[in-house]
């Protein structure tokens, strides 16, 4: 089993044992209990089979995307051609980081890549202005248009 593999099952399995807790620890007496949206990492972890993957990169050429998009302060999609797209874990939650941002990249190669900074501007009367703190990208994880917007939704539900 390769390693990537293997990382993907264990996460699956974890997410499904904590769905599986949650459901068996909740108190009947309540009546109809809250749904709670899930999170990210449940999202990937649940709604597809493997096989919705697509591979995990360090870096993704500029040419590859034509459009982001800021799911939360910690996850932002790269959209390209032909409904692909790529899903970026952030190393850490980035304050003031909003959806509709402007972003700009700090990039120290040609693409974008794995610890390359990510803050978003606003273009106000005095000039540009950072708006969030500078914040290091993670890997670049291909998912499909429907997971993308399926995590879309379960974000916007929080």
């Amino acid at each position: 089993m390769s390693s990537l593999h293997g990382r993907r099952l264990i996460i699956l399995v974890s997410a499904l044992a904590v769905a599986l807790s949650a459901c068996a620890s909740r108190p009947e007496e309540k009546g109809e209990a809250e749904e709670k949206p899930l999170t990210v990492e449940e999202v990937l972890a649940t709604t597809l089979g493997e096989e919705a993957y697509g591979n995990v990169e360090r870096c993704l050429p500029q040419h590859a995307y034509d459009r982001t998009e800021v799911l939360d302060q910690q996850h932002i999609l790269f959209w390209g051609r032909g409904g692909k797209a790529w899903l970026n874990t952030l190393s850490a939650k980035c304050p003031g980081l909003r959806k509709r941002d402007t972003l700009t990249f700090e990039l120290t190669q040609s693409q974008l890549c794995r610890m390359d900074t990510v803050s978003s501007v606003d273009y106000g009367i005095f000039g540009v202005q950072r708006v969030s703190g500078r914040c290091a990208l993670g890997d670049f994880v291909e998912i499909g248009e429907e997971q993308a917007k399926l995590l879309k939704e379960q974000l916007e539900e929080r």
